[in-house]
């Protein structure tokens, strides 16, 4: 059963706001150090698989949280590549 985290882009202010959101996500350790780093470590190792991340409104989202926005995408992005021929996949969908 593929696990599935929705974000509403409207909804994050901030990058606390972003790994709060990444909190209450079912199965999220509860040692998740709150940074792109263990943002990273969670997509390609530590979270139930299948896994995705559906992020809606995110031009709100890349507005708020400027340059930390292209470091959650590239982490998504390699974490999405690595896992791809691991069986263990993680996939994500921004929605503008």
């Amino acid at each position: 059963m593929e696990v599935i985290l929705e974000i509403d882009g409207r909804t994050i202010k901030n990058s606390s706001d972003f790994h709060d959101r990444l909190m209450a996500c079912p199965g999220m350790p509860e040692f998740y150090g709150r940074n792109l780093d263990a943002f990273y470590d969670v997509l390609t190792g530590f979270i139930e698989r299948p896994f995705k991340i559906l992020w809606r409104n995110a031009a709100a989202s890349r507005v708020n949280l400027g340059n930390e926005f292209s470091g959650i995408l590239l982490a998504m992005a390699d974490a999405a590549e690595v896992t791809q021929s691991s069986g263990r996949k993680f996939e994500y969908e921004i929605i503008e």
